[in-house]
């Protein structure tokens, strides 16, 4: 059987995977093949499927995550500040 539309990687990957006459899993994204796990491999993924959480150094790339160094917290003035104020002697 011949699957068309199927990623070199993906092919290159069943093809190692069943030299060694080893279990494998593919896993489909859109109606392609687009992944391949070992067996053993893909039941582990299954068990723990929330260890690996990605989106967690995006949240320190984002400026609010970010804790000022100086201590410094979001809000207002509660009165303007002129150039004579801050000079004052």
């Amino acid at each position: 059987m011949k699957i068309k539309n199927m990623p070199h990687n993906v092919a290159r990957k069943i093809r190692e995977r069943a030299a060694l006459n080893e279990p494998f899993v593919v896993v489909s994204k859109n109606g392609k093949p687009s992944r391949t796990y070992g067996l053993e491999e893909y039941l582990r993924m299954q068990k723990h499927p929330l260890r690996h959480k990605p989106w967690n150094s995006r949240a320190a790339a984002n400026s609010a995550a970010i804790p000022d160094p100086l201590g410094a917290i979001p809000g207002k003035p509660r009165r303007s500040l002129s150039r004579q104020d801050i000079y004052e002697e």
